[in-house]
């Protein structure tokens, strides 16, 4: 988990960040209906309540805001480019004491033979992404 700040932002030097330390900033939150939820539990669960100042449902423009200094934000995974489409640079933080992982899968109806696109893909993810788990 990330912290996504802009480059002038207070935090953005830091090492790492905890969710009570972030809680204290505006918070830019992804207002789409599993971000949402997803992001916000972490919060809970963390006993914080973060400052939710601005909702979007558009992932470029919640980069834009952020590297433009109107908050923070969270991001499963550190972004690359590391800008925003006006070419701001974004910092990405690591967040101490998360623990809640994003569960991802690949689904295909029974029976379906994939194309050889598709079974490279899966043996992809299988291999980069889940190593050592059942696939």
């Amino acid at each position: 988990m990330y912290a996504l700040v802009g480059a002038g932002h207070p935090l953005a030097r830091r090492r790492s960040v905890t969710l009570g330390r972030l809680a204290r900033e505006p918070l830019v939150l992804l207002d789409l209906p599993l971000s949402r939820e997803y992001f916000l539990d972490l919060y809970r669960k963390a006993g914080v309540e973060p400052v939710v100042d601005r909702r979007v449902s558009d992932p470029e423009l919640l980069r834009s805001l952020v590297a433009n200094g109107f908050g923070y934000t969270l991001a499963n995974a550190k972004p690359i480019p590391t800008a925003s489409v006006d070419g701001m640079p974004l910092v990405a933080i690591p967040v101490s004491g998360t623990t809640r992982a994003l569960v991802a899968g690949l689904v295909r109806r029974a029976g379906a033979v994939p194309t050889l696109t598709a079974a490279a893909f899966a043996d992809v993810c299988a291999a980069v992404l889940a190593p050592g788990l059942d696939a």
